[in-house]
């Protein structure tokens, strides 16, 4: 994913109230996302690993909602109301998450519709494939100027003034790390989905070759190779028979955007929790 290994150092944070059954399992679930961020670093996306990752943040907002409700941790959050220099990036930053995430969703359900678009072309054998195929890669483009305001927001949090006292606060760590491994989390997302411009000539010996020696690129690329193939094909056997495989990839492809979907719906309702958590800590 989205070069973490070179922008992130793997290492275990310290919590408040240590021995609370909440902050060792936030400890766990950071760690264990970073561990797993690193490892999809070192190889091309797939989307298990991005389902893998959305599913591990929403069990990190769990982790730290748990961590929020301590009343140890109020008390520092109160404590700190007297220079909330951080606690407004904080506040700030989730706005900014909810923004990306709203926006990855809805760029999701275009890329989605897209693809049943072509499911049903291919189904009734329509004329409009090659404009249902334009269509989809026009959504997947879409996805790189998402990702580009993403980099902008990263650049922004990445630059902020940073105070050494605040930094010694536990609780002000987790929420930074949390707030990391989000932007993280939907880069690698808009990076997958985006991809890079896969098809080339429409020949059959071509894309073939593509094929097998990009074996390990994303679903979503190895789809847009293949609907190139199939459109590029005059057998009609062979046309037949891309049709069929070309649709069992669609199916999959289908149902994996879902639960893509599912995941980003579950880590809004994550990020608009913390959000009205805080506010109330601090307004008591």
């Amino acid at each position: 994913m989205a070069n973490f290994r070179k922008t992130q150092h793997v290492r275990s944070i310290s919590f408040p109230a240590r021995s609370h059954p909440a902050t060792i399992k936030a400890e766990e679930e950071l760690n264990k996302l970073k561990s797993l961020m690193i490892v999809s670093s070192s190889s091309s996306l797939k989307l298990d690993g991005i389902l893998s990752g959305l599913f591990g943040l929403s069990e990190l907002y769990n982790s730290v909602e748990e961590v929020l409700q301590l009343p140890l941790t109020q008390t520092a959050l109160r404590q700190n109301q007297s220079s909330p220099e951080w606690l407004n990036r904080v506040l700030e930053d989730s706005i900014k998450h909810m923004d990306v995430c709203s926006g990855t969703r809805d760029l999701v359900i275009v890329l989605k519709d897209s693809l049943q678009n072509i499911q049903s072309s291919i189904r009734r054998r329509k004329s409009g494939l090659g404009s249902d195929v334009s269509n989809f890669q026009q959504s997947r483009k879409k996805m790189m100027k998402e990702s580009a305001k993403l980099k902008y927001f990263s650049d922004m949090s990445e630059n902020g003034s940073e105070d050494r006292d605040e930094l010694q606060s536990a609780v002000m760590r987790v929420l930074k790390e949390t707030s990391v491994m989000t932007l993280f989390m939907f880069q690698s997302l808009l990076s997958y989905v985006s991809g890079t411009a896969a098809a080339g000539s429409g020949k059959w010996s071509l894309v073939s070759k593509v094929l097998k020696q990009h074996g390990d690129c994303s679903e979503l690329d190895e789809m847009e190779m293949v609907l190139k193939k199939l459109m590029f094909s005059g057998d009609k056997k062979n046309d037949d028979c891309g049709m069929k495989y070309t649709m069992e990839k669609l199916e999959a492809l289908n149902l994996g955007m879902e639960d893509v979907e599912d995941g980003l719906d579950r880590i809004f309702r994550c990020l608009i929790r913390e959000r009205v958590t805080l506010l109330n800590v601090l307004s008591c």
